[in-house]
């Protein structure tokens, strides 16, 4: 056979000048006693807290068990908990019961047969609670009402009601804020007008010097001063600061808020529209929904623009399918056209010549499909045939520097015997 043995450790504080066995022996039997009478206290609470008799409500053993008689009453209605309520007041002990054998439930109240007047007294009470509550207004029957009524109302109405008025206080809301603090300024030079004129001397400068006297006089009384002079004084100080901060703000530096880092953005068709003729064919293209009027005089002198467009893009992406051939078939003016590969004659010199353009072509590859410049149909005399040698030894020796001058002379001498000679020997058709 085993025995338990529950071991428990105890921490004594014992405060001594000299720790003795007897001392110990005092402080032991004195936690001993305080544990018994702890222990006792403890029993005689566990005690009157059996004995004690439950309250308010419990259930139907409780009840019972206090051997005191039951009575019950049936209860119609299911909003029990105001019932309860009034129960705890009155100090009604009962017990509510459910029976689901009926559609609806029925509620039936047990409860002592001695408290029969005590319940008789809260039950009337419980009655009158419920019917002031049926016959009381409901709040939510009321706002849906009053919002089927403005709903109705028709919106010209509403807006006769409260648009004039509720504009007209936003003004005066706004006119009041903004004079408010020079009113309050003003209210407040009311009492220095005051010192002023309990200031003692004939001169102003004896007034300034009294002044400083006069002013906690003045200033004593927190409130402003309604005397006429005084009140002419304040109106004054008052009119003057606005007028000071009126000039202020004038003189006040334009600012571009939200600007501080530029203001460059991508345009919209709203920027352009100034820019653009009102007939299509009177533009250039520049896409769709962009055009640039030709004329150099709009109606707005603002708009006048220069016509020079950059076309930026690789090969193949478009420059003269999207750009130049649009522009071309305009047909809003003459065109000089540098056209390596030869297309756009082909492919646009016959829109062209239909309506009326003359067409130069200037083919330094194949001169058979090309116009000709015959410099000697520009020769009358002597000077012009070394005018035309000048210019020829002029563009074509290039930009360094020249060498011996006698090669320079033999080319202008060579030049210009061959020049005479055709022009005074040769045929005309030559």
């Amino acid at each position: 056979m085993q025995e338990e043995v529950e071991n428990r450790t105890v921490n004594l504080a014992v405060s001594t000048t000299k720790l003795t066995a007897r001392t110990v022996m005092k402080g032991v039997r004195i936690f001993l006693t305080h544990r018994a009478r702890v222990k006792a206290k403890s029993a005689a609470a566990k005690t009157a807290a059996d004995n004690a008799l439950p309250h308010g409500k419990q259930t139907v053993q409780e009840l019972i068990g206090q051997n005191q008689g039951v009575s019950a009453v049936p209860v119609a209605s299911t909003e029990l908990k105001g019932f309860e309520r009034v129960a705890k007041k009155y100090g009604v002990d009962f017990v509510i019961r459910k029976d689901t054998s009926h559609d609806p439930p029925r509620y039936t109240v047990f409860f002592k047969a001695r408290d029969q007047a005590a319940l008789d007294a809260a039950y009337r009470e419980y009655s009158a609670q419920t019917l002031n509550k049926e016959n009381r207004p409901s709040v939510r029957k009321m706002l849906n009402r009053l919002i089927a009524q403005t709903t109705d109302t028709p919106k010209k109405v509403r807006e006769k009601r409260t648009g004039a008025w509720g504009q007209m206080s936003q003004r005066t809301k706004k006119l009041l804020i903004s004079i408010l603090p020079y009113v309050l300024f003003a209210l407040a030079a009311t009492n220095l007008g005051e010192a002023w004129r309990l200031a003692t001397g004939s001169t102003a400068g004896e007034k300034i010097l009294s002044i400083m006297q006069t002013m906690p006089q003045a200033f004593e009384n927190p409130l402003p001063s309604f005397r006429p002079y005084d009140l002419l004084f304040g109106l004054v100080c008052g009119g003057g600061l606005r007028l000071a901060v009126y000039l202020r703000g004038r003189n006040a530096k334009k600012f571009r808020h939200n600007r501080e880092y530029g203001s460059a953005r991508w345009g919209t068709a709203k920027d352009i529209a100034p820019f653009m003729a009102p007939k299509f064919e009177d533009n250039i293209i520049l896409k769709k929904t962009e055009r640039l009027m030709m004329s150099n005089r709009p109606k707005n002198p603002a708009n006048a623009r220069n016509k020079n467009v950059l076309i930026i893009g690789g090969s193949g992406s478009g420059k003269t399918r999207f750009f130049i051939k649009p522009n071309l078939l305009q047909m809003h003016s003459s065109y000089v056209l540098t056209d390596p590969k030869g297309e756009l004659l082909l492919s646009c010199g016959h829109a062209l010549a239909v309506h009326g353009y003359r067409i130069k072509v200037l083919n330094t590859i194949n001169f058979k499909k090309s116009m000709h410049y015959n410099p000697f149909a520009y020769i009358h005399s002597e000077k012009d045939i070394l005018k035309l040698v000048t210019t020829l030894i002029t563009n074509t020796k290039g930009e360094g520097t020249g060498g011996d001058p006698f090669w320079e002379k033999a080319e202008t001498l060579l030049y210009t015997a061959l020049i005479g000679y055709i022009h005074y020997e040769a045929p005309v058709e030559e």
